[in-house]
């Protein structure tokens, strides 16, 4: 890791912390770096000032975790009844779509049928303002 990769909010990890810390200030000193961060299991405040050395053997998370919700995890989730394991799998899609910028009908329309067993009412509704095909009077009659 480099200096200019050390941004606000990343977790770090690495030999130095006995937990991951996220990075919550950066002040550059020289050729150290003094980094202060909460860590994310015990909430203590960590402070160390870290050479080049020390911090190219930092390991970080990116700001944003990209989008993995895996479908297969989803559908085995329901098929073990495992209901959290596929709620899950839908908060991680939902938090994906609130963040971005365009949301795609593609991605969208499977949702909706994923979410129907949990929410029918909703997923009827949300159907009809989606303008998703007519030929299907319910969406609780599509095909998963």
């Amino acid at each position: 890791m480099h200096l200019d990769q050390l941004k606000l909010n990343i977790t770090v990890r690495g030999a130095i912390f006995p937990e991951p810390v996220q990075v919550m200030v950066v002040v550059p000193m020289g050729e150290s770096v003094k980094l202060i961060g909460k860590g994310l299991t015990s909430g203590k405040v960590h402070e160390p000032s870290l050479n080049a050395e020390q911090l190219a053997s930092l390991a970080s998370t990116p700001e944003k975790e990209p989008f993995d919700g895996d479908p297969h995890k989803f559908r085995l989730g329901i098929e073990a009844l495992r209901f959290n394991t596929a709620i899950f799998q839908m908060m991680v899609f939902t938090n994906e779509m609130t963040t971005a910028e365009q949301r795609s009908r593609a991605l969208l329309e499977p949702f909706v049928l994923i979410l129907a067993p949990f929410a029918p009412h909703l997923v009827e509704e949300l159907w009809e303002v989606l303008g998703l095909p007519a030929k299907r009077f319910s969406v609780t009659l599509a095909n998963f």
